[in-house]
C-alpha cells in the first residue's frame, strides 16, 4: 500500500471511530436525558382508603413525549393530568418538561380560582406556550382533572385530548367525557371548556395517549378496538386492565409503536 493510500485508509479508520465515539456519547446523554425525565414522573402510584392510582409509560424513542402528573392539595383535592406533546424524541421531552414546570406554577399558586378550575389552569399553560414562541408552533394536548375527595366531584377540561374513559360497575357500556377543543400551544384565545361530572365508588377513570391506538393494524376504527378491551375487562382491578390493553394492543401491533403510549387510570374505593 503506498503512502497516499495508507493515509487515506487511516483517515478513514479514524472518521469511524470518532463517529462510533459521537454515537456512543449521544446515546449515553440520551439515557441519562431519560433518567431525568422519568425522575419528573410519579414514581409509586399513590393509594389511600378513597381511591387509588396506576399509570404506564412507554416512549417510542429512548425519551418521549408524554406526560403525567398527580398533586394533592390539603388532604381535600387531588389534581392529576395526562398531556401530548406532538411528535416524540428529544424537542417532544424538552417541551414536557416545560408543560409540567408551568403547570407546578399554575398549582403553586393554589388561589381559589385555579385550583377549582382546570380551565383556568389550562388557559394559563396556554399563555406561557403562546409566549415563550416556540419554533414551530409546537402542540400540547392534555386532559387535566381535579377531584375532590369529599364529595367525589370530578372536575375536568381538555384541550385537544380525546375523551376520557368510565368504568361503571353499575353500567354496561363506557361512559366518555370531554368536550373536544383545540390543542394547546397554537394561539392566546382558545375556547377551553370545563364540565364535572358526579363519582361513585367503584368507577375507574381511564385517560391515555393515541399512540396507544393509532396506526393499529386492526378492521375499523383504532380507538374502538381499544375500548372494546375496556369494555370486556372492565370487572378487572385498575392494574389488570392497564396491563390488558398493553397486552391486546402488543398482540395486535407485537413490533411497531411510532408514538409515545402513555395511560393514566384512577379509581374510587
Amino acid at each position: 500500500m503506498n503512502i497516499i493510500k495508507q493515509s487515506k485508509f487511516l483517515k478513514g479508520l479514524n472518521d469511524r471511530e470518532s463517529l462510533k465515539r459521537l454515537k456512543e456519547n449521544y446515546l449515553r446523554n440520551l439515557n441519562y436525558a431519560k433518567k431525568i425525565q422519568m425522575a419528573l414522573l410519579p414514581q409509586t402510584p399513590p393509594e389511600t382508603e378513597q381511591y387509588n392510582f396506576e399509570f404506564y409509560y412507554s416512549p417510542a424513542e429512548i425519551i418521549g413525549g408524554d406526560i403525567y402528573d398527580i398533586k394533592f392539595y390539603r388532604d381535600q383535592y387531588v389534581i392529576f393530568y395526562l398531556a401530548d406533546v406532538a411528535g416524540h424524541g428529544v424537542p417532544a421531552a424538552m417541551l414536557t418538561v416545560f408543560a409540567k414546570q408551568s403547570l407546578e406554577t399554575t398549582t403553586k399558586i393554589l388561589n381559589k380560582e385555579i385550583l377549582n378550575s382546570p380551565m383556568q389552569a389550562l388557559k394559563k399553560l396556554n399563555e406561557k406556550l403562546v409566549d415563550a414562541n416556540f419554533e414551530g408552533n409546537p402542540q400540547v394536548t392534555i386532559f387535566y382533572c381535579i377531584y375532590s375527595i369529599e364529595d367525589k366531584t370530578l372536575t375536568y377540561s381538555s384541550a385537544g385530548h380525546h375523551p376520557a374513559v368510565l368504568l361503571r360497575e353499575t353500567e354496561e357500556k363506557l361512559i366518555f367525557f370531554g368536550k373536544p377543543s383545540v390543542p394547546l400551544g397554537w394561539f392566546k384565545d382558545i375556547k377551553i371548556y370545563e364540565d364535572n361530572i358526579q363519582l361513585q365508588s367503584g368507577d375507574k377513570i381511564i385517560i391515555f395517549t393515541d399512540g396507544l391506538f393509532e396506526n393499529l393494524p386492526v378492521k375499523g376504527d383504532e380507538y374502538d378496538f381499544i375500548c372494546n378491551v375496556l369494555l370486556k375487562n372492565k370487572d378487572l382491578s385498575l392494574n389488570k386492565i392497564i396491563k390488558k390493553l398493553i397486552t391486546e394492543r402488543n398482540k395486535v401491533s407485537p413490533d411497531y409503536q411510532d408514538d409515545d403510549i402513555a395511560i393514566l387510570g384512577f379509581n374510587v374505593k
